[in-house]
């Protein structure tokens, strides 16, 4: 049987606090899209302790849709590959395709798809085969605003956020499309104190991931372990949920891959942990002229705090929508200082740092965006690439996203908002079967100017090929996800693309889209510990063929948490301007063995500066062989020092 050839991009802005020879994933929600760019969850408001998940949606009367999504986005994109065709019967074209669980792949039959055209709702369901065809009267962009299924979570951003957008042109047919709905499925939690003994009697509260409508689902956020220390909940992928128990602490964990694998999610009380606290924060969001800014998005990220177990500086902590009047409270909030930032159609991000908690009366200002726009095609052929995804970020080491956007056009033409004047950002394009574009600079005109036209030709990349199998037992594992760790041009950073593809049942598979450079994957599958194999080189040719790579999983014991295997440092990093801060040390790493600690400054490695090899670069050259040696260049409170450090085999 040949390998499975099925392909998924998954846009993850999250994880700014980064485990370099432990893991790459993320422990409380930062941006997922991740991503990649909705901005609410549910109908009406929920109060949610330490994170507000309130969703308020205007009517749809008169929404202004772009097809760019708003910075402040939690879900992941998953648009796949498109394929055109000519229809000339068709006044406005054609959008098919299917509608698939992202937990079985199997299809979803009697969803409903909702498309926006100027104000106007168009809608179509799925067949038993959980294919849809969608046939718009007139030409124009049709964005797609929710898909609801009985049994699945919702894609509901707020009207006008829709980060997929269908461009609809006479006689352009657009087949092969694929869209995922979340399962909302059982999963159970443990909650266990620092001697690994089960808590009975914690509280858990549940915050829902914004961009998605979790309220027929969700019931009370609050639940409590029972006598044996565990609790079933039902939430989306990225959402967050915080066990606390007053005489054993707190710990926070996201929804991730590892509780999506194994249905598990375990959480680890600490004593020093905090959660969310008594403060607030209030204040108005407001026009160039001072007018209230209706049903902004505001945002709190934490930027300073001297509470231990505190959340990853960066890390958003509270979300809110703003009322009619621009007004907004955010609470449940600790000691400490945030950076407050509010979006809203049209406008270019507003944001004011320093906050305290506790501070009233803040105003965030929005100017009038800006735009950019152009066209994606393929480098080879020059024909339009017709599905992709384009994502806007600001430059520098963290690379904070700004923007996305989900294009579907026969023409391959983009466009995206939010964005301010006279700025520079980065854009980078991602299309199925196709490296991921490299970094393009782009420095944005005045209020006044048109858009800015970039011409973006993609290459198709490397396959990678391989197998998966049982340690003990030599056998094939199918099923596996096989994950490309995070890419993006040559300087990914918490904006990281993921694409994946699954093992068949000979535990094959194929992997299309490498870019050039060192790379790692990341291999998961159902009661066996997750392992990170790399790095290894791809070389820059198209079509080039790295492997085949033998990937070996080892058997979790039973009652065992499911962990993550990889040889690296032991530590977990966060950029942070010119350097990487080290987050946290593991006991028993190679960082830890070398001295290095918590607050540390990694300057360079291997001689080279973090800030010319970029997120994705620095962390591959970290990584390597077993029992071989990476010289960082770190800083404490001296002049910088070169510290030789270890590379050790870890499951964390």
């Amino acid at each position: 049987m040949p390998p499975a050839n099925r392909f998924r991009i998954v846009l993850l802005l999250a994880a700014l606090a980064v485990l370099v020879g432990l893991a790459w994933w993320w422990s409380s929600p930062e941006g997922a899209e991740p991503s990649a760019s909705r901005t609410s969850d549910g109908d009406g408001r929920a109060q949610l302790t330490g994170l507000e998940a309130a969703r308020s949606s205007p009517s749809p009367s008169d929404p202004q849709p772009t097809g760019s999504a708003s910075p402040g986005s939690q879900r992941p994109i998953r648009p796949l590959a498109g394929r055109a065709s000519r229809d000339e019967e068709q006044p406005a074209g054609i959008l098919e395709g299917l509608v698939l669980s992202t937990r079985t792949r199997e299809p979803v039959s009697g969803a409903e798809l909702l498309f926006d055209h100027l104000g106007t709702l168009h809608a179509v369901a799925t067949s038993a085969t959980g294919a849809f065809s969608f046939r718009p009267a007139t030409e124009g962009e049709y964005l797609l605003t929710r898909i609801a299924a009985d049994g699945f979570f919702p894609f509901a951003p707020e009207w006008g956020y829709s980060p997929i957008a269908f461009i609809a042109r006479r006689g352009q047919a657009i087949g092969a499309v694929t869209l995922w709905l979340d399962e909302a499925i059982d999963y159970i939690g443990v909650v266990e104190n620092g001697r690994g003994e089960r808590v009975p009697g914690a509280t858990i509260v549940g915050y829902p991931l914004r961009g998605v409508d979790a309220s027929e689902h969700r019931g009370d956020p609050a639940f409590t372990s029972d006598a044996n220390g565990e609790f079933k909940f039902r939430l989306p992928s990225g959402s967050v949920l915080e066990a606390s128990h007053p005489e054993h602490g707190r710990d926070r964990r996201a929804v991730d891959l590892n509780v999506l694998t194994h249905g598990r999610m375990l959480f680890k009380l600490r004593a020093d942990a905090k959660g969310g606290g008594e403060g607030s924060l209030s204040g108005i969001v407001v026009d160039g002229q001072g007018n209230g800014v209706p049903q902004a998005s505001v945002e709190a990220r934490l930027s300073h705090s001297a509470s231990p177990g505190s959340p990853a500086i960066g890390s958003l902590v509270a979300a809110t929508v703003a009322t009619a009047e621009g007004a907004f409270e955010l609470t449940g909030l600790e000691a400490g200082t945030y950076e407050l930032s509010a979006t809203s159609e049209g406008y270019a991000k507003g944001t004011s740092s320093g906050v305290a908690a506790g501070a009233h009366g803040v105003v965030l200002t929005l100017a009038s965006e800006v735009r950019i726009a152009g066209r994606v095609t393929d480098a080879d052929s020059s024909r339009p690439v017709v599905a992709f995804v384009v994502l806007v970020s600001e430059p520098g080491l963290s690379r904070h996203p700004v923007a996305s956007t989900s294009i579907f056009d026969g023409d391959g033409r983009f466009e995206v908002g939010n964005l301010s004047a006279s700025t520079p950002y980065v854009v980078n394009v991602f299309a199925h079967g196709y490296a991921t574009s490299p970094d393009m600079s782009v420095t944005t005109g005045s209020e006044t100017d048109p858009p800015r036209e970039l011409r973006i030709a993609l290459e198709r990349g490397a396959k990678l090929v391989g197998s998966v199998r049982a340690a003990d037992a030599r056998t094939p594992i199918s099923g596996a996800d096989v994950m490309l760790e995070g890419h993006l041009g040559e300087a990914t950073s918490a904006a990281s693309i993921v694409v994946s593809a699954e093992t068949d049942p000979l535990g094959a598979f194929e992997l299309l889209g490498a870019p050039p450079g060192l790379r790692s994957i990341r291999v998961s599958a159902r009661g066996y510990h997750s392992r990170i194999l790399g790095p290894f080189e791809v070389p820059d040719r198209n079509n080039a063929v790295v492997g085949p790579l033998l990937v070996e999983l080892s058997r979790a014991a039973e009652g065992e948490e499911p962990g993550i295997e990889l040889v690296g440092i032991g530590a977990a990093l966060r950029p942070d301007a010119e350097w990487f801060v080290i987050e946290q040390v593991i006991a028993g790493g190679g960082a830890a063995r070398a001295g290095l600690s918590p607050g540390d400054h990694v300057l360079a490695v291997d001689g080279v500066a973090v800030t010319v090899l970029g997120f994705e670069g620095a962390v591959q050259r970290i990584r390597g062989p077993e029992g071989t040696q990476v010289l960082l260049r770190v800083h404490r409170d001296g002049p910088p020092t070169d510290v030789a450090v270890e590379r050790v085999r870890i499951r964390g």
